[in-house]
């Protein structure tokens, strides 16, 4: 495997789940409910998501800058 073959394999591992984990438990929530804290977090599930969101723009960014690379 080439080194740009695993570093790409690597980013995207660490890239993980929780943007869709987070999609699914908060499935059907109304707008309310998503304003709402989630479990000892302190966020609301409004900013549990949205903070998913972002992550993964930023793996989805830095995916992007890494190929550019090779």
């Amino acid at each position: 495997m080439e080194p740009k073959e695993k570093l790409l394999r690597i980013v995207r591992n660490a890239q993980g789940d929780d943007l869709e984990r987070a999609t699914a438990a908060f499935a059907g929530h109304s707008n309310e409910a998503m304003q709402k804290k989630y479990g000892s977090s302190g966020k609301t599930c409004r900013q549990i998501l949205d903070g998913y969101k972002k992550e993964r723009s930023d793996y989805d960014n830095m995916m992007r800058w890494l190929l550019r690379l090779f």
